[in-house]
């Protein structure tokens, strides 16, 4: 079968069963549009390589009869390519986009910052060239937010997370990504006039809540903080951030025992975060030394 096809590679094995006795129609427009057919006859099996053109294979189920000796012998056909629907473009080249993120953080955890770099200049290069073609997708907004995060570009990071939530309000995670980019970038009453509509939309969202409460803590809103961080805590028991918090609110306004607790509940349970262990350990110290 012809197809509307500008280069096509094929390779072993894929796909078909081993010993199959196949007939393989490659068509081709060459560059002076002249048109060309080659049909082979061999065993199998064959894998064939989509093109960055946005071709993909395709098993006919039609067979293809020859004449043969007084017989007729049929044969599986297999067309090389066809041209991929709009939605499996886009899907590819949301996939190949995506996967040199998750290569770039492979990267990075490797040890490569050079590596985890130039993927991530890769990853941002074919989001753009996505967005161009597909303004309003918002999924791909989101992950130049992603990009820009790994990048601490707190200001491009805010901006393309904020777009994404435009385009898909009910995308709770593209406001989490925004407020956190803000916060990060010492900007907290934007970031709580950003969460305020996300909470609006998805008052449960303990994540939400979670930055809400570093916002206010930042602001200096420590009662506000405080309840919040209470709801946190609730939604997410064992999480450490919330206790610390709130040992930080109990130093601050001289209630030693609580703070004490709050702050041995933390250590034990080892969080991530260096900077909060050793904050954590230094206040209980200067907490439990007059005892």
């Amino acid at each position: 079968r012809a197809c509307d096809l500008v280069r096509l590679k094929v390779e072993d094995v894929r796909d078909l069963r081993v010993g199959d006795t196949l007939s393989i129609k490659e068509s081709k427009t060459g560059k002076d549009g002249t048109f060309q057919q080659v049909t082979t006859h061999t065993s199998g099996p064959w894998i064939v390589t989509v093109t960055r053109e946005g071709y993909q294979p395709w098993r006919t189920a039609d067979p293809l009869r020859i004449p043969l000796g007084g017989q007729t012998v049929v044969l599986p056909t297999v067309t090389l390519a066809r041209r991929a629907t709009v939605s499996e473009v886009r899907s590819g080249q949301f996939k190949e986009a995506t996967d040199l993120i998750v290569a770039a953080d492979a990267a990075a955890q490797a040890g490569d910052a050079a590596g985890a770099q130039a993927k991530l200049d890769e990853a941002e290069a074919a989001f753009e060239a996505f967005l161009a073609e597909n303004p309003d997708e918002a999924g791909a907004y989101f992950n130049l937010g992603l990009i820009y995060d790994r990048t601490q570009d707190w200001g491009q990071a805010s901006a393309s997370y904020l777009k994404a939530a435009e385009l898909s309000p009910e995308m709770a995670d593209a406001s989490v990504g925004a407020a956190a980019a803000l916060i990060n970038a010492q900007d907290s009453a934007r970031a709580a006039e950003v969460l305020e509509g996300a909470l609006a939309a998805h008052p449960d969202n303990a994540s939400l809540q979670s930055l809400m409460a570093l916002a206010r803590y930042n602001q200096g809103n420590m009662a506000e903080a405080a309840a919040l961080y209470e709801k946190v805590r609730q939604a997410m028991p064992g999480n450490p951030e919330p206790l610390y918090y709130l040992g930080m609110i109990a130093v601050q306004e001289n209630r030693r025992d609580d703070a004490v607790a709050l702050l041995e509940e933390v250590l034990s349970l080892s969080p991530p975060d260096p900077a909060s262990v050793e904050t954590a350990r230094n206040l209980l110290a200067a907490l439990t030394k007059t005892e």
